[in-house]
C-alpha cells in the first residue's frame, strides 16, 4: 500500500490540500472541528509525517528521577530508530505549533494535557505516569502502583506489625484529584489491604511544605505504630532521619519500607527494603508504543509495569533485626 498523501486526505475531507496542511502541521488558525474531521481521515488512511523529531514535555526541567532511569533509555531507543529526542517543559507545549513533530511523550503529572490533545493536536501522545489511561486514541505506560504498595503492606503484616503507618506527600483524601494520582492510588490500596486484615488504615503523616519531619511522625509512634511505609521515592530517607532523630532503631525498634529511587536508595542506613520503579521497561514500553502509532499501527493500548521488589534490612519481625542484605 502507498503512503497517503495530503492530496489523498483533501479528497476524504473535502478540504483544500492547504488547510490539510496547516491542520496537520497544527497550524493555530485552524478550527478544532476541522482539525478533528482531518486528523481522523488522516489516521484512517496512514498517513505519516516526515519529521524525525519527538518532543518529551516534562512537568519542569528539574533533575528527578526520570531523567537519568527513564530519559536517557529513551532516547537512546529512539535515537537507534532514526529519531530525535527534544526535551522541554509546559511551557514548550506552544512550540508544537510552530515545529513538525512526528509525536509526543508527556511526564506532565499536573497539566491534564491528555485531556484536551485529541481536539487540538493530530499527534501521536504517550504518556508516562500521567492520568491519562483509557482516554480514547492516547496510549499510556503506567508504574502499577497498587502492587507495590500492597506487597510491602503484605510484606510487613506478614512479620507480625499491626499498627503500620503510611507518610509522603499528598496524602489527604481528595488531595490527588487530577494530579499524582499514583499517590493517592498507594494511599487507597495501603488501606484497603490493611482493612481487609481487621487493621486499623489511619495511622497517615501526611507531609507538606516545611513540615517538621521527626514532629509529623511522632503521634503515631506514641500510638504504637511498629512500621512505616514511605509514598514516595524519597519518603524511605526521610523516614530514616526522622526516626533517627527520635532515637528510635531501624528495624529493631521501628521497620521502615518504601517507594525508592535509584540514586539514593545506596545512601540509606540501613539499606532500605521496599520497591522500585522498573525505568528501563517503562521507556522501552513508552517508545514501542509511539513508534508503533507513528509506523500506523492502530492499536491503542496502555501498559502497566509492575515495580522490582528490593530487599534490605530495614524491616523485620517486631522487636527484631533483620539479618539478610540482598
Amino acid at each position: 500500500m502507498m503512503a497517503s498523501s495530503l492530496k489523498d486526505i483533501a479528497g476524504m475531507t473535502g478540504y483544500s490540500v492547504s488547510t490539510v496542511s496547516r491542520a496537520l502541521s497544527n497550524a493555530v488558525n485552524v478550527r478544532p472541528t476541522v482539525r478533528r474531521k482531518i486528523a481522523a481521515a488522516a489516521r484512517e488512511l496512514g498517513y505519516r509525517t516526515s519529521s524525525s523529531r519527538i518532543f518529551l514535555i516534562c512537568e519542569s526541567l528539574v533533575p528527578s528521577i526520570y531523567y537519568d532511569h527513564a530519559v536517557a533509555p529513551l532516547a537512546q531507543i529512539l535515537r537507534s530508530a532514526g529519531y530525535t529526542l527534544e526535551l522541554t517543559d509546559r511551557h514548550g507545549v506552544e512550540l508544537i505549533e510552530d515545529r513538525s513533530v512526528a509525536g509526543v511523550i508527556s511526564m506532565m503529572v499536573f497539566d491534564g494535557l491528555e485531556r484536551y490533545w485529541g481536539k487540538q493536536y493530530t499527534i501521536p501522545l504517550v504518556c508516562i505516569n500521567t492520568s491519562a489511561a483509557h482516554f480514547d486514541g492516547i496510549c499510556s505506560v503506567m508504574n502499577d502502583d497498587g502492587d507495590g504498595i500492597r506487597r510491602m503492606t503484605e510484606y510487613l503484616i506478614g512479620l507480625g506489625h499491626r499498627k503500620i503507618g503510611i507518610f509522603g506527600w499528598f496524602l489527604w483524601p481528595g488531595s490527588c484529584s487530577g494530579a499524582n494520582q499514583y499517590y493517592e492510588t498507594r494511599l487507597n490500596v495501603f488501606q484497603q489491604v490493611m482493612r481487609a486484615h481487621g487493621l486499623r488504615d489511619d495511622f497517615i503523616a501526611a507531609r507538606s511544605e516545611g513540615d517538621e519531619l521527626a514532629a509529623l511522625i511522632k503521634p503515631l509512634l506514641d500510638q504504637g505504630v511498629t512500621a512505616f511505609i514511605g509514598n514516595g521515592e524519597d519518603a524511605g530517607l526521610e523516614l530514616l532521619y526522622a526516626l533517627r532523630v527520635l532515637g528510635r532503631r531501624v528495624p529493631e525498634e521501628v521497620s521502615v519500607m518504601s517507594w525508592m529511587s535509584p540514586q539514593f536508595r545506596c545512601f540509606a542506613w540501613p539499606v532500605l527494603s521496599g520497591v522500585m520503579q522498573n525505568f528501563s521497561e517503562i521507556a522501552a514500553n513508552a517508545a514501542k508504543l509511539l513508534l508503533d502509532q507513528i509506523a500506523g499501527v492502530r492499536e491503542v493500548r496502555d501498559v502497566i509495569i509492575p515495580p522490582h521488589w528490593i530487599s534490605g534490612n530495614s524491616a523485620a519481625a517486631p522487636g527484631k533485626k533483620a539479618d539478610t542484605v540482598s
